[in-house]
């Protein structure tokens, strides 16, 4: 009887060790190698250059922090530029090509002179860390192109994507006033 048992189990052993593995549905995305990328999956069809204002004294530093803007950028192919002083504002956008720039709502309106006299005419997105629903209305009200920055709220790379979108086909999202 102890014979027996040993054949059936060492059979039952090789048969498990020498047999190919099966594949359920989806898994042969999962098998080392073989698999997507993280990255790849959250990659802009445009990538943008985007200028990021973090004017110390607004909300825009507090939501970087929080959000991690730059890196959620980066990691969907955008090139983010952080800059914080007014004059590194300036410089920033006289030297380079952007095409989006990310600044909190309260600095969108002393900035929108500079931006629009920028050779590369990027496009201005307000961004609303944490609004309150009155604000929130106010500024959709006033802007085509928002964002809203919260931890509840996961459409930093939609609005970017929409934004770059509009601007390519030669709509703008700024201001509607």
């Amino acid at each position: 009887m102890r014979k027996l048992t040993f054949v059936i189990v060492a059979a039952a052993g090789n048969c498990l060790l020498l047999s190919p593995p099966l594949s359920g549905c989806g898994d042969k995305f999962v098998v080392l190698g073989r698999g997507l990328r993280f990255q790849a999956v959250h990659m802009s069809a445009h990538p943008a250059s985007i200028l990021i204002y973090m004017n110390p004294n607004s909300h825009v530093p507090a939501a970087e922090k929080e959000l991690q803007l730059q890196a959620t950028l980066r990691l969907a192919g955008h090139k983010p530029h952080a800059v914080e002083a007014s004059s590194d504002f300036d410089k920033a956008l006289s030297s380079g090509s952007y095409d989006l720039v990310l600044a909190d709502l309260s600095d969108v309106a002393t900035l929108e002179r500079e931006v629009h006299a920028a050779a590369s005419k990027p496009e201005i997105v307000p961004i609303l860390y944490n609004p309150t629903p009155t604000e929130l209305e106010a500024a959709k009200k006033q802007y085509t192109c928002l964002l809203k920055a919260d931890k509840k709220s996961h459409q930093l790379l939609t609005v970017i994507d929409e934004a770059v979108q509009s601007r390519l086909k030669g709509a703008t999202c700024q201001n509607r006033s």
